[in-house]
């Protein structure tokens, strides 16, 4: 399912000849929820960002095309790529709304523990305990590995849970494994 973009209102627009890296999605997602086609219960503000990507997704390769798709996948598309951060609502069911809760849980319980980690190594470094004591290098492994973790959680959820994705170019939202409630309800609505 593939979504137009437009410049955010809340932005001043870019100057002239340059790309503006804020967008939204120019027609507002129907009530129903993405992924499991029900009615929605609320809706949760996110982003997705455009990344220099090796290989495309099959919901990208469909938008994009395998010829564009192959182009805009070598080094030199890679390195001129500018960022884009399209920000849009996501219309939630019961099922996905605990989804998010619990995932919300985890990341701050993550971030937490690595914080916690990595403030009982400078702690201990303070006090001079760090030479003596063995447990300092398991602790700041842990809060190395721990505190990026929440972004993983974040990437995890508009990607995988949701199907949320935007090809290298910035050209469109494409929602990759959209339920077929959701797309017979966006092809009506564009219908209209």
């Amino acid at each position: 399912m593939r979504f137009e973009l437009k410049c955010r209102d809340d932005v001043k627009s870019a100057p002239d000849g340059a790309s503006n890296p804020l967008l939204t999605v120019k027609d507002p997602l129907p009530p129903l929820c993405p992924v499991h086609g029900v009615p929605e219960i609320e809706r949760v503000r996110t982003w997705v960002t455009t990344s220099r990507k090796v290989r495309h997704t099959r919901g990208q390769i469909r938008i994009l095309g395998t010829e564009a798709g192959a182009q805009a996948s070598t080094w030199r598309a890679r390195a001129q790529h500018v960022p884009r951060h399209i920000s849009f609502d996501v219309p939630m069911c019961a099922r996905c709304v605990r989804v998010d809760r619990v995932a919300r849980w985890a990341i701050k319980l993550f971030l937490f523990a690595g914080l916690f980690c990595l403030l009982a190594v400078v702690n201990m470094a303070i006090i001079g305990l760090g030479r003596e004591h063995p447990g300092v290098a398991t602790l700041l492994v842990f809060g190395a590995i721990l505190v990026p973790t929440p972004a993983i959680f974040v990437r995890q959820m508009r990607q995988g849970w949701w199907g949320f994705e935007a090809p290298i170019d910035g050209s469109a939202l494409v929602v990759a494994y959209a339920h077929p409630n959701f797309v017979a309800e966006t092809e009506r609505r564009r219908g209209r």
